[in-house]
């Protein structure tokens, strides 16, 4: 009797399922084997078949086919999860690390790593290694990018504000403040600020205003030809200056400075400046002495102070 009834049930299932029959058998039940999925509308809930293209089990939930055979053999479809040697991957089939995302990734809370972590190089050689790549920290706030980024055609590495170089680290040490590469070990394009002393070459200090107004010097050479000569008891006037290269923007403060070239009695002339502007000068030469003074070829250096 109970055979019978087993095999009644056998053949309510076996004609019930597709028009390629399940058997059942004593010891398992053999679904049918299908290279093409058939149809799986809501009526064909609970049914099942086995792809012989894929390899796998799949199960109708009413509106599409889904794998009912396990997604951790390796190889067993693509875009799955798999299981080697100890690896996993997903939508690769072989892995080669502990995790292998043949893909894009996204992590919608904190990642921790304990030694460091690699982009576009396999060598953590730090906490953080990129490898021919750029790092950027975007704003949405202040729609701004910063970025970090490396060239090789200058072997430099900036740091840019949306695409502008803010400072420069250039190879073998050099550091640029501004858009130019760096000649120097520290190279400036642009102004500067100090809230406290400057210093220079070992500790020393430099010339710096008492105020807040910034100054400038600039150097001039002033010749007074082949000769030049101051009557007795007379005066006599260079011709004027050119100063302009210095940009000055106020009538600078001008000093005569030393004799480079020439010769004569040029201890006894007093000199002065006249005519200052901020692009020219002329230096006035009297001579108080009751004999003429006669300057042959004299160089001398005039220094300016100003804005």
């Amino acid at each position: 009797m109970k055979k019978l009834l087993i095999l009644l049930i056998a053949t309510l299932l076996s004609g019930n399922v597709f028009a390629q029959s399940g058997t059942m058998l004593p010891d398992g039940f053999i679904v049918p084997n299908l290279a093409e999925p058939p149809a799986c509308m809501v009526e064909d809930k609970g049914k099942m078949y086995y792809n012989t293209v894929t390899s796998t089990l799949m199960v109708c939930n009413g509106t599409q086919w889904l794998i009912t055979s396990s997604i951790w053999d390796p190889g067993a479809v693509a875009n799955s999860i798999n299981y080697g040697a100890g690896n996993v991957g997903i939508g690769t089939s072989t892995p080669q690390y502990k995790l292998d995302v043949n893909g894009t990734a996204r992590v919608s809370n904190s990642f921790f790593a304990n030694l460091g972590i690699s982009i576009g190089t396999t060598s953590a050689s730090s906490g953080l290694n990129i490898g021919d790549g750029a790092i950027a920290i975007t704003s949405t706030a202040d729609a701004k990018t910063w970025k970090f980024d490396y060239n090789d055609d200058e072997n430099i590495l900036s740091l840019k504000e949306d695409g502008v170089a803010r400072m420069i680290f250039a190879n073998g040490g050099n550091i640029g403040v501004g858009s130019a590469i760096p000649t120097a070990t520290l190279s400036v394009d642009g102004t500067g600020s100090f809230s406290g002393n400057l210093t220079v070459n070992g500790g020393k200090g430099i010339v710096r205003t008492t105020s807040a107004t910034s100054l400038k010097t600039h150097i001039v050479q002033v010749s007074l030809g082949t000769t030049f000569t101051v009557l007795a008891n007379g005066c006599a006037t260079s011709s004027p200056q050119n100063i302009t290269s210095a940009g000055f923007t106020a009538a600078p403060t001008i000093q005569v400075g030393n004799l480079v070239l020439g010769t004569g009695d040029f201890g006894k002339l007093v000199a002065n400046v006249q005519s200052v502007s901020t692009t020219s000068f002329m230096v006035r030469f009297c001579n108080n002495t009751a004999s003429n003074v006669t300057l042959s070829n004299s160089v001398f250096n005039i220094m300016c102070v100003g804005q």
